[in-house]
Order: C-alpha cells, then structure tokens, then sequence
C-alpha cells in the first residue's frame, strides 16, 4: 500500500493478516507506529516503513516481529535508517526502544 496518502495504520487494520510475511507502507504519510500495532501479525519478515513522517514510535512496537530479515525506516521524523542483518535488526529495535523511552513523559 505505496504512494495512498495513508496517515495511520491500526492494529485492528492489520488483525485479518496473521499470516502476512511482507509489509510495505513505504511513501505514505503516517505519523506514528502504536505499541501493539503488530500484535497480530507476528510473521512479517521484511518491513518498509520509509518516506513517511514517522515522528513517534511506540515502546516495544517491533517486539512481536521476531522473524524481521529487514526493515526500512529511512527518510522519517524520528529514524533515517534500514536493517538488512540480524545484528542491525537488534540495533535498530533497541534504538527504537531507547527513542520510546527518551519521549515518554
């Protein structure tokens, strides 16, 4: 779902795809990514995110997505990265998680 003006993706948007192995948000304007947002598609295995206007992701939101091989957050608010190995997939999520903390009142 690339270049559809989406401003917000919910939980309840993603529940009926469980079994969803590829996300691509990419060229949208989303603003922030909800705790649980993945809570009910733990099999995503690759991940893009970039181009919008992420400016708020929430704590522990990439916890479920424990088959992540990639994830695309390049050009947001809070983030301008990508992960392609398991060991920058590490990196990013505790970055993500820290980031959380620090806006967290």
């Amino acid at each position: 779902i690339t270049y559809s003006g989406l401003q917000a993706v919910t939980k309840e948007d993603l529940q009926p795809f469980p079994t969803l192995i590829l996300l691509n948000l990419s060229y949208n304007k989303l603003k922030e990514l909800a705790s649980d947002l993945f809570i009910y598609t733990p099999n995503i295995q690759h991940l893009y995110l970039h181009n919008n206007q992420i400016a708020s992701i929430g704590l522990n939101c990439l916890t479920p997505l424990n088959n992540l091989k990639l994830i695309h957050l390049k050009d947001n608010v809070i983030i301008n990265k990508n992960a392609e190995t398991p060991q920058d997939i590490l990196n990013l999520k505790m970055e993500l998680f820290m980031l959380a903390m620090s806006s967290k009142p």
